[in-house]
């Protein structure tokens, strides 16, 4: 297997978001210090929240990493299920790593319904215990933002919504447009330095909610809007690469396109006329690994292609498709993929983002 450097954009290093350091690997297994949050009231105010809960930096990356993920390369590998309550529509896994837990919403309505309502639930693998962590939640995708709290895509209200990952049931609107509300934001991805990018197709939109169009946004640190230049059809999985240079977003057709990120945050999309990738149908979710490879969650399970785009391996769960995937565990190489109405998890060579 070969060993391939990778390197990190903010600083060069990596360490507010995902805590990935390019120098020091000799605490690549190592768990941040656990801060404890004081509880507060449910709090639903735009702005900066009072409760910081960041835990202290972490290594992700080390500096060499293999580019394989797996042992038997171009062998198909099974993940294997975990033993929980069962679901409805799992979708949108995140790893919070100050709490040792994957967090990840579950849909109540129909898949592509206008039932807007979900909840989070909270899985920790030391007990392997599933807890209900926000009753409604309205969500779909979620992310770590930069304070270690989980910022998630909400249908419910068209717009983004912190939610605290030590303290259940407690949230903070972190944008909404009450005049103009996004449609039915899906899927996000989050800059070391705070800005966003997220999906907004058609899914999940409220009844009586008029959609601005199928479009992806990004989001600066003075959280002004902008759309991409590109439409879409039905924009859904949004993912950046370890070194944040380039970010990923994908369609219902399984098509992958690749932006390269400036520094301010904008996204300009590879001149080329066809996608970067061509993943199967129903393509959603999507998690880089840090050699860079490309994981998307697909109707086939979860497709892995390298850094250039090129396939080099496949995840199989049982029913074929899954909705999304992120990685975790204290070494960051245990793959977490959801379906509708499970979770599994499948062991690999490369430790990579926590969602």
């Amino acid at each position: 297997m070969k060993a391939r450097a990778i390197g990190c954009s903010i600083a060069g290093c990596l360490v507010g978001m995902f805590g990935c350091s390019s120098l020091d690997t000799s605490n690549d297994n190592s768990v941040g210090d656990e801060s404890k949050s004081a509880e507060r009231e449910d709090d639903t105010r735009s702005g900066p929240s009072s409760q910081i809960s960041e835990p202290s930096p972490q290594p992700l990356c080390p500096a060499d990493v293999s580019d394989v993920p797996f042992d038997s390369a171009g062998e198909p590998v099974a993940a294997s299920l975990i033993d929980g309550p069962g679901f409805v529509g799992a979708e949108g896994p995140v790893w919070i790593a100050h709490v040792n837990a994957l967090f990840f919403s579950d849909k109540q309505g129909e898949p592509w319904g206008s039932d807007a309502s979900s909840r989070i639930w909270k899985y920790t693998p030391s007990d392997r215990m599933f807890i209900p962590h926000v009753a409604e939640s309205g969500s779909n995708g979620l992310a770590r933002w930069v304070d270690g709290r989980i910022l998630a895509a909400t249908h419910s209200n068209g717009g983004l919504t912190l939610f605290d990952s030590t303290v259940a049931d407690s949230r903070e609107e972190f944008l909404t447009r009450p005049d103009e509300p996004f449609g039915s934001p899906n899927d996000l991805a989050v800059r070391a330095d705070g800005v966003v990018y997220f999906s907004d197709p058609t899914w999940q939109t409220p009844s009586e909610r008029a959609h601005p169009g199928q479009r992806v946004y990004w989001v600066d640190t003075e959280k002004n809007v902008q759309a991409f230049k590109e439409s879409f059809t039905q924009p859904n999985g949004v993912s950046l690469s370890p070194d944040e240079q380039f970010l990923y977003v994908n369609d219902q057709s399984g098509r992958v396109w690749r932006y390269t990120i400036a520094e301010d945050g904008s996204p300009t999309r590879d001149p080329r006329d066809e996608p970067f990738i061509q993943a199967a149908m129903w393509a959603d979710g999507m998690v880089t690994d840090c050699a860079g490879n490309i994981y998307v969650a697909s109707s086939l399970g979860v497709e892995v292609f390298d850094a250039q785009g090129q396939p080099i391996g496949q995840v199989t769960v049982d029913g074929g498709g899954a909705t999304n995937v992120a990685f975790g565990g204290e070494d960051r190489k245990t793959l977490f993929i959801t379906t509708n109405t499970q979770v599994y998890m499948v062991e690999l060579n490369v430790p990579g983002l926590p969602y």
